[in-house]
């Protein structure tokens, strides 16, 4: 086993770890996957690196002798595989994923990456009425607009309305904004969560 961390078996491994790590940990930083097993992913991240160079090896290869060859290297293993994951999934959907990629708040999106349903549907940022039937019954809702606020995985599911609407038990209709209310509802006590298009009552 000692053997493995000879400086030529060394390199020889990093140079087959590396891409296929680099790729999927930013992977992960778009889309969340918890917590993994890292000893059962290690074969997927040699593939991963196999693939890589299998695409982009002749960038080395044409490369001309000296330091023009040694950057291409560096390249190739440390910088190129930053850019698969965006490109996955660009492929994937552009339409979902080029306005969380290309924008200046990146960092942001990276730093919440996407899991569920629930991190998916509300990671736009959009403004929308929502209407919440709890467990017990009773409904409550309102504008998820500016001061909202909604977890993301791996944080228990919770959602802060920022401006809370007194609704009708029975009908569920919007009645009547309550000045200066927000609204803090666990996941665990939701039953029936509704994301409404337009004004209370157009719906």
């Amino acid at each position: 086993m000692g053997d493995v961390w000879q400086q030529d078996k060394l390199l020889l491994f990093l140079l087959y770890f590396l891409p296929g790590f680099i790729a999927s940990e930013i992977y992960r930083l778009f889309i969340s996957s918890g917590e993994r097993d890292f000893a059962k992913q290690l074969p997927a991240v040699i593939a991963y690196s196999a693939i890589h160079y299998s695409l982009t090896l002749w960038i080395y290869l044409i490369a001309p002798v000296g330091w023009p060859k040694i950057l291409a290297a560096y390249v190739i293993v440390l910088v190129l595989p930053l850019f698969w994951a965006p490109v996955i999934l660009l492929l994937r959907n552009s339409s979902r994923w080029k306005p969380r990629i290309f924008t200046k708040h990146i960092l942001t999106h990276l730093l919440q990456p996407e899991y569920s349903p629930w991190d998916q549907i509300f990671s736009d940022g959009t403004e929308r009425w929502v209407r919440i039937r709890l467990k017990s019954g009773n409904y409550v809702g309102g504008l998820l607009a500016r001061g909202s606020v909604t977890s993301t995985f791996p944080a228990p599911e919770q959602i802060y309305v920022s401006n809370e609407w007194k609704i009708d038990g029975e009908t569920g209709e919007f009645a009547e904004a309550l000045e200066g209310a927000g609204l803090l509802v666990n996941g665990s006590e939701i039953e029936v969560l509704e994301l409404i298009e337009g004004q209370p009552g157009e719906e």
